[in-house]
């Protein structure tokens, strides 16, 4: 299953898809015969003998109609535990999760602090599931979390708090944030992350480190 996950994922520049390529190592990849990145939700792919392969979210599962079955109990601890899980689905049958821990760099509190004692209020914006995103802005003490956002309304949330009369400064590094980069009145890129978040962005932070 995780050479399949990695089969797919080969395709994306996600972090998620990376950890999961690191892990397959070596291990021999079969060949996707057409596949479909889902922005927001993960990979759609074809392999040889007609075999379907569905790899990412919750949300993919769900609107493909795969039910979650005897997996939903282990879905719901490792969201909690911040830990996202990659759902795998072959032929229209979920048949495993990847437990992918997303650790939090020990300077990002503290620079979450820093600027809330400059009075500049910090929200947590993701595509992640509600679950895994209170477990992580817990543990940087944000001020706010805006979970289980689609990447085409991340710069709708930008735009809300502009109209609200607040100034904005984004931070992001992935390909589903570049609209919001551009919608905010400062946009951040993280100097590793996707080619296009940094060409998005005002600025860029040379090292992966708020």
């Amino acid at each position: 299953l995780l050479s399949l996950a990695a089969a797919a994922e080969a395709v994306s520049e996600h972090p998620l898809a990376k950890a999961i390529m690191e892990k397959a190592g070596k291990r021999p990849l079969e060949k996707l015969e057409k596949f479909e990145n889902l922005s927001g939700m993960g990979i759609r792919a074809a392999l040889s003998g007609g075999r379907k392969l569905l790899v990412g979210n919750r949300r993919l599962m769900e609107e493909a109609g795969i039910a979650c079955g005897s997996f939903e109990g282990d879905i719901q601890r490792l969201s909690s535990a911040g830990q996202p899980p990659v759902l795998l689905a072959l032929n229209g049958e979920l048949r495993g999760v990847i437990a992918i821990a997303d650790g939090i760099r020990p300077s990002s509190a503290k620079a979450i602090a820093n600027l809330k004692d400059m009075g500049i209020k910090v929200y947590l914006l993701t595509g992640d599931r509600r679950e895994t995103a209170e477990a992580i802005g817990k543990a940087v003490e944000a001020d706010e979390v805006i979970a289980e956002v689609l990447p085409e309304d991340k710069a709708n949330v930008i735009k809300n708090l502009q109209q609200r009369g607040e100034i904005v400064m984004m931070v992001g590094d992935g390909i589903n944030d570049a609209p919001a980069l551009t919608q905010a009145d400062i946009g951040a890129a993280i100097g590793a992350g996707s080619d296009i978040a940094i060409e998005s962005g005002d600025l860029v932070l040379m090292r992966s480190d708020l």
